[in-house]
């Protein structure tokens, strides 16, 4: 797949999760997330980057400043965070749309009869004891949990 963006940053799963909301883990694969030197010069020119910093002045953010300085990049922070927005509510989009799907058809599989007929329905466990009686509106005078306040 083609990476559609790319973050650098001194820790990856914290820029994802401030971006996207979820682990590094879980990232888009659209999505490439350098934190490694090494890594910046196979950045190419004009790719979308964005960076995102944690800690004061780590090497990596003194490495990007170099790289961003010698070669050009599309690093258009607001626009690339709109991108990150709409992507996130197309994909929770589709999940809702799946999830009413699913929700649609488990009707209908009920009534079609998945479960046998001669399947015995599954014994639930018995109330562990009666509900209780109605309690009275104030305490008796004479108890002790009777207050002025009661």
């Amino acid at each position: 797949m083609t990476i559609a963006l790319t973050i650098v940053t001194d820790r990856p799963d914290a820029a994802v999760r401030a971006l996207f909301g979820f682990s590094a883990a879980r990232a888009p694969d659209w999505l490439a997330v350098i934190s490694s030197i090494a890594d910046l010069a196979g950045i190419p020119t004009g790719a979308p980057v964005l960076s995102l910093w944690f800690s004061d002045g780590s090497t990596i953010e003194a490495m990007w400043r170099e790289e961003r300085s010698s070669r050009s990049f599309d690093i258009d922070f607001q626009r690339h965070a709109d991108r990150i927005a709409d992507w996130l509510a197309r994909r929770d989009a589709a999940e809702r749309k799946y999830c009413a799907e699913a929700c649609e058809t488990g009707p209908a599989r009920e009534e079609a009869g998945t479960v046998a007929a001669d399947q015995p329905v599954a014994a639930t466990s018995r109330p562990s004891a009666p509900p209780p009686a109605a309690l009275p509106a104030r305490a008796p005078q004479s108890s002790p949990l009777a207050s002025k306040w009661s």
